[in-house]
């Protein structure tokens, strides 16, 4: 690998700025999503194509601006609203088996780490419960999420 060195006018200014701007880049690297990081492969392939400091640097930095283009774009779409379980018969379903087993909807709660108004609205139908709700509900009692989703009759 090749050594590269810049000469500046006044290298005691130059010093006192290039140590802000490290400082600055360090503080940056710690939040850097791994997705959008600069890895192995694409540092040797910057830096096995570059024929001058200049083109390392400069591709470095394209690389960067892509990345940051990707993340923005992603930031930009339109977030999907989480899973919910709409069927009432899903949730009253839950309702009659905690009523058969003698289960209170407040230590229900306790079970999956919720607080008991809040289970109890999504019990109801004045909130949608989410999937993950519902699945680790489903988990805690011990039974089969189409246990729930099956009408009772």
């Amino acid at each position: 690998m090749k050594a590269y060195q810049i000469v500046y006018p006044n290298i005691i200014d130059q010093r006192l700025s290039d140590n802000r701007l490290l400082r600055r880049i360090h503080e940056a690297k710690q939040t850097i999503h791994p997705a959008y990081d600069m890895h192995l492969n694409h540092v040797c392939t910057i830096v096995g194509n570059g024929k001058t400091a200049y083109d390392i640097v400069y591709n470095g930095f394209t690389f960067g601006y892509m990345q940051g283009m990707r993340a923005t774009q992603a930031q930009q779409k339109p977030k999907r609203p989480p899973q919910c379980i709409r069927q009432s018969s899903g949730r009253e379903n839950i309702r009659a088996y905690l009523d058969q087993r003698g289960i209170t909807v407040g230590q229900l709660a306790e079970m999956v780490y919720m607080g008991r108004d809040e289970l109890e609205s999504q019990l109801t139908n004045a909130h949608e419960m989410p999937l993950h709700v519902f699945m680790f509900i489903c988990r805690v009692l011990g039974e089969s999420p189409d246990a729930f989703m099956i009408a009772t009759t």
